[in-house]
């Protein structure tokens, strides 16, 4: 981790640790904003022709907001939902002007997804998970607000194919989920301390992330689609992962928490829904 860094993610721990320091947060996040915008702005993502490099220049840009977005959704609160939802508006309104690859424009929104996604279910924080989930972004082509999961999941479906071209990566079912799990787990490693936890909250993320986005393309499209993550062929490999969240809400109905914060709609009975039609999905792909 870079000394520069290192003293941002402390600022924002600091911050974050009491009431008085919530204007020193905003303007922080303004300032880290400002200079991430900028970045986007670059000619160098007009030009690369090469998907692997694209790569690396987004994860590069975007460096010191996966420490802040993992900081937040961690040790933050429901106090701070304003703060992150914002960090998301401003870059989805940003990623829309650049040029490049349309698809790769939003991959650093994603990448940011996962690593607050996963940090938020770490410390068991489902109000800071909804927000990185569910909250409200521009969408140009509609012409409207939509979810965020919604919009980014549609706009990156396309980059199955280009993790197919990097070395290591062609043979497997889902490669994008493989390269972000290889990627991400060193990372949030230094900053959390996950261990062997890390796979259990990356498979427990890809799962709300695939019924979210199911859930919304059903409301949308009229299909129960989501897109596939490593927990798929662990649901027929030994690990039915996929089983085992359905069976932890059945537990807790509209009592269990992501239901209480108002995922699904705030519904039981939706989540049961749009589970059983991605079960459904998942049983007929033909890579299993």
């Amino acid at each position: 981790m870079t000394d520069k860094k290192l003293n941002t993610l402390e600022l924002v721990k600091e911050y974050l640790s009491e009431e008085k320091y919530r204007i020193k947060l905003d303007d922080l996040i303004n300032y880290e904003l400002r200079n991430i915008i900028s970045k986007y702005s670059a000619d160098n993502f007009k030009k690369s022709d090469s998907f692997a490099e694209s790569l690396k220049m987004y994860e590069e840009v975007t460096e010191h907001f996966q420490s802040i977005v993992t900081a937040i959704c961690y040790w933050g609160t429901k106090a701070h939902a304003k703060t992150l939802e914002r960090i998301f508006t401003r870059q989805v309104d940003a990623i829309s002007d650049i040029g490049g690859w349309e698809s790769l424009r939003y991959y650093p929104i994603l990448l940011l997804q996962y690593f607050g996604g996963i940090s938020a279910l770490a410390a068991g924080n489902y109000e800071l998970l909804k927000v990185i989930l569910s909250c409200l972004v521009h969408d140009v082509r509609r012409n409207r607000s939509v979810e965020i999961t919604g919009l980014v999941i549609e706009k990156t479906t396309d980059l199955h194919r280009g993790f197919k071209t990097i070395p290591g990566y062609e043979r497997y079912h889902v490669p994008r989920s493989e390269y972000l799990f290889k990627l991400m787990r060193s990372k949030l490693d230094e900053i959390l301390f996950l261990g062997k936890s890390y796979e259990d909250l990356f498979d427990r993320f890809e799962i709300f992330l695939t019924l979210t986005y199911s859930d919304f393309n059903n409301r949308n499209n009229n299909s129960d689609w989501g897109p596939p993550g490593r927990f798929v062929w662990k649901r027929y490999g030994g690990s039915s992962v996929f089983i085992e969240f359905k069976t932890e809400a059945d537990n807790f109905k509209n009592e269990w928490e992501p239901i209480k914060t108002g995922l699904f709609q705030g519904s039981y009975d939706r989540f049961v829904q749009v589970h059983n039609n991605m079960s459904a999905i998942m049983s007929e792909w033909h890579f299993l």
